[in-house]
């Protein structure tokens, strides 16, 4: 969908469905027409529509001695000392979901009727990405006729100044979203590690990136034994993805973005339950993100140096899938026992990072990970669990968490959490156990880092929604690609 910003207005009538945004109490502006206002206001007067937050009252009239029939949608945002990008992405994503059911065809958005409470830069950018995503359906396999409706493009009415370069940044990091949940809501047997490979370089192509695939004998030649240990229970061949962008030639710093790319999940030998197979397809959440993240860094033209490693493969039972109680190794040299094989994703990325780390020179490392159940215990589904060994590096994520509304909780690391992964017979665990689990987890990929600059993102609760949202269906939600554009653009 394309957004369009209009400064002015000539002919008002142009249009077949208009959304107004309100503060409480609800107010007309000077700017409307007086018989605009005459078909507003008496749903004001009348209390029909009280501006609350969240609330969206439709109705369809007709501009006087005109028999032309249009929608109007009011869209109510609470008290404007209460507003937030929060309220901001539900309201308009409501918005946008009411002039689909409408039927509209070529609809209007009076910004600027809510001007002064959008004034700052990512208040309006988050209005505009929530219109977009709240767009999307993935419908791709369904042949019924009456599929959501979409709309090609929507004019936005603001004069606010920076509004076309808000639109601009919006409309880029909305649509690597959407590539990211189009990823993720892939059946997975659409979606092997070869498929999505193919899909990476479809997705990227045409871009300043440089893209290599390796296969398993590439990945053999690695080192990666921990990776091609949990590969091994598949028919389906793993694929180390490894993306390139080198934005500014003059600095030595290269940021490392390594998703994880498990195309699905079954637990292995350490099955899981029935009910906890249906979504595993979402497990290359992480994957998808880096991908959306890299392709709006390249089009963005970021001045940073930034590598994306997606180790891909699945985690199947087989006669040659790895057991608990076997002991593998890694890339980094270190032994780990496997004491549970459905903790296989810090497995594929301790060799990740490490390949991050000693092939690609990273100088900062942030991984990205449907890793745990447990983070969803710990957080709930609206916050991602970060374990960090950087302060400074924290720090950046913090503000990037701020600037993209996609939420991050910090998880504890220290002794105590590193003490549960240690190994009788080996130099660790691939799980600490039942307590602590997002911790402990984190706590291991932090074993393969060494002393780099490193942030790991748990987001195995944030990645797909459980039901729709205002700007998000069921599924996939592409949470992520703005929070790694977000970090990339402060990093110099």
């Amino acid at each position: 969908m394309k957004l369009n910003i209009l400064h002015s207005l000539e002919i008002m009538q142009d249009y077949d469905s208009y959304v107004i945004p309100f503060t409480s109490p609800a107010v007309m502006a000077d700017f409307f027409e007086e018989d605009f206002c005459n078909l507003v206001k008496p749903y004001i007067d009348s209390g029909l529509f009280k501006a609350k937050k969240g609330e969206i009252y439709s109705f369809t009239s007709f501009f006087k001695g005109t028999s032309k029939h249009v929608n109007i949608v009011l869209a109510g945002f609470g008290e404007e000392k209460d507003l937030t990008a929060d309220t901001l992405m539900n309201g308009f994503g409501k918005a946008v979901t009411s002039l689909q059911s409408l039927k509209a065809e070529k609809p209007l958005v009076f910004m600027e009727n809510i001007a002064p409470c959008v004034n700052k830069v990512d208040s309006f950018l988050k209005s505009c990405k929530a219109m977009i995503l709240a767009e999307y359906a993935f419908e791709r396999y369904q042949t019924k006729e009456d599929k959501t409706k979409r709309i090609d493009s929507i004019d936005i009415y603001s004069e606010y100044y920076e509004a076309p370069r808000c639109e601009k940044r919006a409309s880029l990091l909305a649509e690597n979203t959407i590539i990211a949940r189009d990823l993720v809501n892939e059946p997975s047997n659409f979606m092997k590690p070869e498929d999505l490979a193919d899909k990476v370089k479809e997705i990227l192509s045409g871009l300043s990136l440089d893209i290599d695939i390796y296969d398993e004998e590439a990945i053999r030649k690695f080192g990666m034994t921990a990776f091609l240990s949990v590969a091994k229970g598949s028919s389906a061949k793993p694929r180390l993805i490894v993306i390139n962008y080198r934005g500014n030639k003059n600095s030595d710093e290269k940021l490392a973005l390594v998703g994880k790319g498990l195309t699905y999940d079954s637990g292995g030998y350490s099955i899981k339950p029935t009910d906890s197979m249906i979504t595993m397809k979402t497990d290359m959440a992480g994957s998808a993100a880096v991908v959306g993240a890299i392709k709006s860094i390249a089009e963005a033209k970021l001045r940073v140096n930034v590598v994306a490693v997606i180790a891909a493969c699945e985690n199947m039972i087989s006669g040659e899938a790895y057991l608990p109680g076997d002991l593998i190794g890694s890339m980094a040299g270190k032994f780990i026992e496997v004491v549970n094989t459905d903790a296989e994703g810090r497995l594929t990325l301790a060799d990740a990072v490490t390949f991050a780390r000693e092939n690609e020179k990273a100088t900062k490392i942030i991984d990205i990970a449907t890793l745990t159940g447990a983070v969803l215990s710990a957080l709930g589904l609206d916050y991602a669990g970060i374990v960090t060994n950087s302060e400074e590096l924290y720090s950046i994520v913090e503000k990037a968490s701020k600037m993209s509304n996609e939420k991050i909780w910090r998880l504890p690391l220290d002794e105590s959490i590193k003490e549960r992964n240690k190994s009788e017979i080996a130099d660790l665990k691939n799980s600490g156990g039942k307590y602590a689990g997002s911790s402990t987890a984190g706590a291991f990929i932090g074993e393969f880092v060494n002393d780099t600059p490193w942030v790991h993102i748990d987001i195995a609760g944030t990645s797909a929604a459980e039901k729709d949202i205002p700007y998000c269906r069921k599924g996939g939600t592409g949470y992520g690609v703005e929070l790694l554009f977000d970090i990339a653009s402060q990093i110099k």
